[in-house]
């Protein structure tokens, strides 16, 4: 009974572990060609660390604000973004979470092609759904082939925070449409 137990124990771990490793064979992402999210030669922050092992980018955007960007994935590409506010919003309204969030987005971003194609359409549906979820609340956002999940942490004693995790499907084949 015992050597039976085992062998059932033994199979089970080598079918989870070849199922692991057929699902990185099958990944679209190579975690090795990640680059950096913010052009540093664009962003106006204060400091700024990439952590290409981590794939992870620390700025600090100005003494009360600390923003952190990591990138990971497989068959979809995730980047997390997250921005911890050191001291508490002077009132902690939907109108201050919007302002709060474009000084996140504006000084990464602004001068970038992605900032009308994706930032500006993200910033109008969050506006929106703030009011409609508040604070400590997930809520998602799509537009288009990418997906965010948004959670505005606003707690007593801890710091504020923003998280805002952005997930865009890879696809197999680049398709091209024939004009």
């Amino acid at each position: 009974m015992n050597h039976c137990a085992n062998f059932l124990i033994l199979t089970f771990w080598a079918i989870v572990c070849s199922v692991e490793v057929l699902g990185q064979s099958n990944c679209r992402l190579d975690l090795t060609a990640i680059k950096p999210v913010v052009n540093t030669n664009l962003a106006k922050v204060e400091e700024y660390e990439w952590d290409p092992d981590q794939r992870m980018e620390i700025m600090l955007l100005d003494s009360s604000r600390l923003a952190i960007i990591t990138q990971d994935g497989c068959m979809r590409h995730h980047t997390k973004f997250q921005l911890e506010l050191f001291h508490p919003l002077e009132k902690s309204t939907e109108d201050q979470w919007i302002q709060t969030l474009k000084g996140f987005i504006y000084p990464l971003f602004e001068d970038t092609d992605s900032f009308q194609q994706l930032w500006t359409p993200f910033i109008e549906s969050f506006e929106q759904y703030i009011y409609v979820y508040g604070t400590n609340k997930p809520f998602d956002i799509s537009l288009g082939s990418q997906d965010f999940i948004c959670y505005v942490q606003d707690i007593p004693h801890q710091n504020p925070a923003i998280f805002i995790e952005q997930i865009g499907f890879l696809f197999k084949e680049k398709i091209r449409i024939k004009e």
